[in-house]
């Protein structure tokens, strides 16, 4: 009924007059279902762009912090000329805050082909030293391929004084189509050789998300050898579509081989190796029926323990998680007793099934907690220290190892630091416990809630 109100409110009134009260009545109304009615409408008269991008102008002028609210209405009026234009001049303010705010709206502005006063402000924008500016830029030019953006995109990208997460930022929007081949052996070369998990896991993240030829398929499939189970998940996308017998079957001879393989599920696989070539299926589908076997077994196991889950005591199962057999409050908090080297599990039984935490503790390294993955650092001097990564920067890194105790390693000191395939919760404590002792246990941490 406000919509009609306002329609009708706009057949009567002179033009004039209504520009003038519609913008008004945009930036006034304090209900939310009023400013969206009054929203909606102005969007459908672009007579009104002059006076809606003066008060516009006015609001901007007055931003000395980010500001969500103004950033939302500019990106929803971008399709009027006069609002477009406005937020061209003020991607060059002077002012970081405002080129911000600016910048986001067209980030998430609606808009297929963007405005022509853009182009120059933006790439601009991309090459600004501060990199909050710089990274929004970039954002803004990811959504579209036009020439002069992809030319800077890849300028942020081979410079090498740049941070590292904007140029990660510059190739992943690269990476929204086709990829030239110098730009994914860039990624190719801080995947592989980055000291930094974090960035070689982005590294990943982005090469899976690529459209890559036949030729560069082949360039980046003796990744998948050693990646980790979250990488191999991304590292195999790219592979999902019609291949050459030739391409299909490097791929099936370095995916038999993986270390991480058995952590894939089988869907995943499934849907890569169905669009193969004839000749490669056989051996496609016994590399399938190993990964399948595998997850029977595995279910095989949960479902018997799960069956005995009724025989539980969970007191008898707090004692041992506490306990030196056990010892899973080594690396485990529960409300505020424990170590916190893994997850913590306060409410465990809250969100996660009986099968879930069966399978945690039988196959630890099948469910690793994305937050908790375990890294393998190599140095210099020889050593090899494994631990969750705690904290990360261009000096040094710091991991949590399964004793609990970390270990601070200079950035410098460091040969190469390598994802682990295996969890840093112990194999073997389903050995260490009987299976009576085993569903004691889960039925503790089913009881934390």
């Amino acid at each position: 009924s406000t919509l009609v109100c306002i329609n009708s409110f706009v057949e009567i009134q002179p033009l004039l007059v209504l520009s003038s009260v519609m913008a008004k009545r945009i930036f006034g109304f304090d209900e939310a279902m009023l400013h969206r009615v009054a929203l909606q409408v102005a969007q459908k008269h672009p007579e009104w762009g002059s006076e809606i991008s003066s008060m516009l102008q006015a609001k901007l002028a007055s931003v000395t912090t980010a500001n969500v609210g103004l950033q939302r209405l500019l990106s929803r009026l971008l399709g009027q000329d006069a609002v477009a234009e406005l937020a061209a001049a003020m991607v060059i303010d002077p002012d970081p805050v405002k080129q911000m705010v600016v910048l986001n709206a067209i980030a998430e502005g609606v808009w297929t082909e963007p405005h022509n006063a853009w182009i120059k402000p933006v790439s601009e924008a991309m090459m600004d030293m501060r990199g909050d500016v710089a990274r929004a830029a970039i954002a803004v030019a990811a959504r579209s391929p036009k020439a002069q953006w992809q030319q800077g995109l890849r300028a942020i990208a081979e410079d090498q004084q740049r941070p590292i997460e904007l140029r990660m930022d510059a190739l992943a929007a690269l990476h929204a189509g086709a990829v030239k081949t110098e730009t994914l052996m860039q990624l190719v070369e801080l995947y592989r050789d980055s000291v930094s998990p974090t960035e070689s896991d982005r590294a990943a993240q982005i090469i899976g998300n690529a459209r890559l030829t036949p030729a560069q398929l082949e360039l980046i499939a003796p990744l998948m050898s050693d990646a980790s189970s979250r990488q191999l998940r991304d590292l195999i996308r790219p592979f999902q579509r019609q291949l050459s017998a030739k391409v299909a079957d490097q791929f099936l001879d370095v995916i038999g081989g993986a270390a991480a393989l058995l952590s894939l599920p089988e869907h995943e696989l499934s849907d890569v190796i169905k669009r193969f070539p004839r000749e490669s299926i056989p051996a496609a589908n016994r590399i399938l029926d190993r990964l399948k076997r595998y997850h029977q077994q595995k279910l095989g196991r949960l479902e018997e323990l799960r069956g005995r889950l009724g025989d539980g005591d969970a007191v008898r199962g707090q004692a041992l998680f506490a306990g030196e057999k056990a010892k899973c409050s080594s690396c485990h908090r529960v409300g505020g007793q424990g170590t916190a080297v893994g997850p913590d599990l306060t409410t465990i039984g809250a969100n996660r099934s009986a099968t879930d935490l069966l399978e945690s503790i039988v196959f630890p390294s099948a469910s690793i907690v994305r937050d908790y993955s375990t890294y393998r650092v190599l140095t210099l001097n020889g050593q090899a220290i494994s631990g969750i990564l705690l904290e990360e920067s261009n000096e040094a890194i710091e991991l949590q190892q399964s004793d609990g105790k970390s270990v601070r390693i200079v950035q410098s000191d460091i040969e190469r630091i390598e994802p682990a395939t295996v969890s840093i919760m112990p194999a073997g404590l389903e050995q260490a416990l009987s299976e009576d002792e085993l569903v004691d246990v889960v039925k503790y941490l089913q009881s934390l809630k």
